[in-house]
């Protein structure tokens, strides 16, 4: 597994999907993992972070699909939705904690990137970042 940091300072949160470092091209089909640390806004009560993860299928240019999972909480009459991929870690108390998302499968495209957001944009908390992968980039 190879670190790299997205991050080096901690990011300042708004209420919208913002790009988190920059996209990064990957090789051959891998996995990822998301090591977060998430400091809650002082004023905050329900602050989270809102991490989102996006493939590109062309090398450059602003062509981007969320990765999706299945919403089981929708299944009737025999389809299930799919929905883009994201994650909402809700911090345990106020201050800061820490998070894994692991196994972060990209198998198709050529560019992955993170878009990340606070629940609470009124009153974001900051986000830092380091991400592991199980392959070199392209």
């Amino acid at each position: 597994m190879e670190s790299v940091a997205l991050i080096d300072s901690p990011l300042l949160l708004t209420g919208t999907l913002a790009l988190l470092g920059a996209a990064r091209p990957f090789a051959t089909p891998h996995s990822v993992a998301l090591w977060l640390t998430y400091t809650q806004h002082a004023s905050s009560t329900t602050g989270r972070p809102r991490i989102r993860v996006d493939v590109s299928p062309v090398a450059s240019g602003d062509v981007w699909f969320p990765l999706p999972i299945f919403d089981t909480s929708s299944f009737s009459a025999g389809s299930v939705d799919l929905l883009p991929l994201v994650a909402q870690p809700g911090p345990a108390a106020a201050g800061t904690s820490r998070f894994i998302w692991p196994d972060i499968a990209l198998r198709h495209g050529v560019r992955f990137r993170f878009m990340v957001a606070d629940v609470d944009a009124a009153n974001p908390g900051t986000l830092t970042v380091a991400l592991l992968s199980d392959a070199e980039a392209a």
